[in-house]
């Protein structure tokens, strides 16, 4: 396990209007190994992926390789 990492998982509704979503931590929301607190805010931007560009299915072959891929 990675000492350095932090995985969160938020479920962000289809129904929300905006195209960004910004994800803020407040200061001193996460203390590291040593004991110490963030001193800044820790900010992160989103942006919600539009259902026209995904894709439905994706398919093709991989010529040359062996199984297991």
């Amino acid at each position: 396990m990675k000492r350095d990492q932090l995985n969160i998982q938020l479920i962000i509704p289809d129904s929300l209007t905006t195209d960004i979503v910004t994800i803020k931590a407040a200061d001193s929301t996460f203390r590291d190994i040593e004991g110490q607190f963030n001193e800044a805010v820790l900010a992160a931007n989103y942006r919600k992926l539009k259902r026209e560009t995904l894709a439905d299915e994706l398919s093709g072959q991989i010529v040359g390789a062996t199984a297991p891929i």
